[in-house]
Parts: C-alpha cells; structure tokens; sequence
C-alpha cells in the first residue's frame, strides 16, 4: 500500500495544503501522546463476582488451607451446633439447596462442569433416532 503523503511520516512542509486526509498541523495527532489518555475504565464487579471471589479465595487456618466456602459452612454448621436459630434455619436451608447429604441427591455440577457438557452436545450434536424397532405394550412377544 502506497503513502497518502510523499514525504512518508515527516512533518508537512510549508506549502501543505489542508484538504481530504490533510488535517490542518494543529489538530493532528501528536507522535507517541495517547488519543485517550485516561483509557477505558475498569468494569465494576458484581457483588455476585465480588462474593465468588471470595468464597474461592484460600485463608490460612490453623496451618491448613481452607477456601471462603469450606469456612462458610463450617461456621454456620458451628451456629447450628450451639443453637443459634437463624443459622441453623440458614443451614438446614443450604443442606436442602445442595441436596448435600442425601443419598438420591443428583450430582452436583459447577459451572467448569457446565461448559463441558455443553462443548460436548454441541460436538456430538442432537441425540438420533433409535434404530430399534420400538414394540408396544399391547403386543405380545
């Protein structure tokens, strides 16, 4: 691609004219000046990303590596123990949410989970047909 200027980068010369993609030197960009200097500002989180962050974040308890969540459900089990009644409703309420505990609860998949799931049905597509022959009830074998 050719140069829309002959000289190639180098300031204009006095005999510039001003005209279509020959803005007047003033108004020009200035070499290695951003054109926004204060940038894009950040995205404000969520206080759902906020929460995740923090239920993920790693403390250090007793010299064992707990996650936000892990330590969670612990204190609200504690509270529970000692007889505290809103976190015990608040902890029987997660227990029936998750299904924790109970043996015909469905496996619990995270959102990783999810995406893999779905990356799959989309690889393998719209489950097909049977090819079976499909047999009633009414008829006999």
């Amino acid at each position: 691609m050719g140069e829309h200027r002959r000289n190639k980068g180098e300031p204009p010369s006095g005999d510039y004219s001003v005209g279509y993609k020959r803005p007047p030197i003033k108004s020009q960009f200035v070499a290695g000046k951003s054109g926004n200097p204060s940038g894009k500002p950040n995205k404000m989180k969520t206080e759902r990303e906020v929460l995740e962050e923090l239920l993920r974040q790693e403390f250090n308890v007793g010299g064992l590596k707990k996650t936000g969540r892990e330590l969670a459900a612990q204190r609200l089990l504690k509270g529970a123990l000692e007889g505290a009644a809103g976190l015990t409703k608040a902890f029987y309420g997660r227990i029936d949410a998750t299904g924790a505990g109970r043996d015909d609860a469905p496996p619990s998949f995270n959102a990783f989970d999810h995406e893999i799931l779905e990356d799959l049905h989309a690889r393998l597509g719209p489950p097909e047909a049977s090819t079976l022959p499909v047999q009633s009830d009414d008829e006999e074998s």
